[in-house]
């Protein structure tokens, strides 16, 4: 897999999935229907897998540096309200 992309493809890659995950909890904080919450929720637990693979997968090519230290996973408590955020590298 690793060369299908680049390194600065993976942070791309990473950054995306992150501004994704923010737009899925923003999501998911608005539904009220029952239906809506649970597709808000599969869509943060892909998008959280996801992620998680691409900070692995970052860390076996060697790609964490400066600029992976921008790619914050947000950090969310049970109430889902945004508790801070992680580092992830």
């Amino acid at each position: 897999m690793k060369n299908a992309r680049t390194g600065d493809d993976l942070l791309s890659e990473i950054h995306n999935t992150v501004k994704l995950l923010e737009l899925a909890w923003t999501q998911f904080e608005y539904q009220s229907d029952h239906d809506l919450v649970d597709a808000s929720i599969f869509d943060i637990k892909s998008l959280t897998s996801r992620h998680q693979y691409l900070i692995k997968l970052a860390k076996e090519w060697n790609v964490c540096s400066d600029t992976i230290g921008e790619c914050w996973l947000p950090n969310y408590n049970i109430s889902h309200k945004r508790k801070g955020a992680k580092r992830v590298c």
